[in-house]
């Protein structure tokens, strides 16, 4: 009797314990949410939108390891969709970071906050995204942004009156009528002499040219369209395909150390550039762009091409070269919806300088004239001025130093 008392007794205060004690922690999860708004170019809702949450978290109390989970969902018709992982409580979860992506090639994003966090377990991402539709060049931002930044920011170009330069001249007109493109094999290549012109280790093996155009360039400009290269790595977005299988180091050697080298020359015919120093007629002479972003911030390049660079009358040397790219970088904020030049370069033959906006000069309209002109940038004078050097072709802010002496005067009293 006395031992049936016993557990009776023990069962109570059991009982009593399971009413007072709360559960323990290895009952419960740790939630991780994400709330996310997907938006397209005009900022409404898109609807079927594959969106992935990702947590990393590290697991454990005394020895320590890396845990992934993720979740995906597709936003409903308002562009909505909600996310959520789970960890186990008792294996003591310290987030490392947590994060939003839109999954699949269908959509891109051009632009997305809140879309991480290392500290909070709830985050409320907003997405903009479009598609392939709208970024042909798939270089990350809406074409329909570059034609409009380009369009915004059409700068004018002050020729020197005594360039003998005629004017801009069409890049595409050039390669398709008034150009050789010649590929050559050069071997055992030391060092070029710019004072002898000769180099005596330098051993032609092959060339082939072609006349026409063999790049199959798109056109560009402010009126055309922008160029479908994201890179941009070169003067001019062109990819260079022949029907020939060189390679670098094809070809006979003269010895273990040497290999063939394929160079690649665009000689202008003579009437054109040098001694034509030609432009194409008014109406046909495009400003060329190229616009970019890096950490949510635009670059915007206009290039423009002379046929020629020739400042022999000017030097006591010969001193020319055929063909002549130039340009001009914009850095640009998109604030509340608009974009805002905040520094210009100009590009000079061995880098450039870099003026505030507010040092610029600045114009409502394209048109040549200095009627309207101002110094300081606003929405009211968009169209960026640009003085471009004779027959160099450099390109300089107005009243910019473009050579500067240092002179040291004695004077003397007798």
């Amino acid at each position: 009797m006395r031992k049936l008392t016993f557990i009776l007794s023990i069962l109570s205060v059991l009982a009593v314990s399971l009413r007072t004690t709360a559960l323990p922690p290895q009952w419960f999860e740790v939630e991780y949410h994400a709330y996310v708004e997907v938006f397209d170019l005009n900022n409404n809702p898109v609807s079927g939108v594959p969106v992935k949450l990702t947590v990393d978290a590290r697991i454990g109390e005394e020895e320590y390891y890396n845990i992934i989970r993720t979740s995906t969902g597709y936003t409903n018709s308002n562009g909505y969709v909600s996310l959520t992982c789970y960890i186990d409580y008792y294996d003591y979860p310290q987030l490392n970071c947590m994060f939003v992506n839109v999954q699949g090639t269908t959509y891109s994003v051009f632009q997305q906050s809140g879309t991480y966090s290392n500290s909070s377990r709830t985050i409320y991402p907003d997405i903009w995204v479009m598609t392939q539709q709208d970024d042909q060049d798939i270089d990350g931002i809406p074409d329909i942004w570059e034609s409009q930044i380009a369009e915004k920011f059409k700068p004018v170009l002050h020729k020197h009156h005594d360039d003998l330069q005629g004017g801009l001249y069409n890049f595409e007109e050039l390669l398709d009528n008034h150009s050789t493109l010649c590929a050559t094999f050069i071997e055992n290549i030391d060092h070029y002499d710019p004072y002898t012109q000769e180099n005596t280790l330098l051993t032609f093996i092959h060339s082939k040219t072609w006349r026409g155009n063999p790049l199959n360039l798109h056109q560009v400009g402010v009126e055309s369209g922008d160029n479908t290269d994201p890179d941009f790595p070169k003067p001019y977005p062109c990819t260079v395909s022949f029907p020939y299988t060189w390679a670098w180091n094809s070809f006979k050697k003269m010895d273990e150390n040497a290999s063939a080298q394929t160079q690649f020359l665009l000689d202008i015919d003579n009437d054109i550039g040098k001694t034509g120093h030609s432009g194409s007629p008014v109406g046909t002479r495009p400003v060329y762009y190229h616009v970019y972003k890096m950490n949510d911030v635009y670059y915007l390049q206009y290039w423009y091409f002379f046929t020629m660079n020739d400042i022999s009358s000017q030097t006591q040397n010969e001193i020319w070269h055929e063909g002549d790219w130039e340009h001009v970088s914009i850095k640009i904020n998109r604030e509340n919806g608009v974009f805002k030049p905040q520094e210009v370069n100009f590009y000079i033959h061995s880098g450039g300088i870099t003026y505030s906006a507010s040092t610029c000069w600045w114009s409502g309209t394209q048109n040549a004239t200095y009627t309207g002109l101002q110094r300081g940038y606003d929405e009211a004078h968009t169209h960026l001025h640009i003085w471009i050097a004779k027959n160099a072709h450099a390109s300089y802010n107005r009243n910019a130093p473009v050579y500067q002496f240092a002179v040291q005067v004695e004077f003397g009293i007798s």
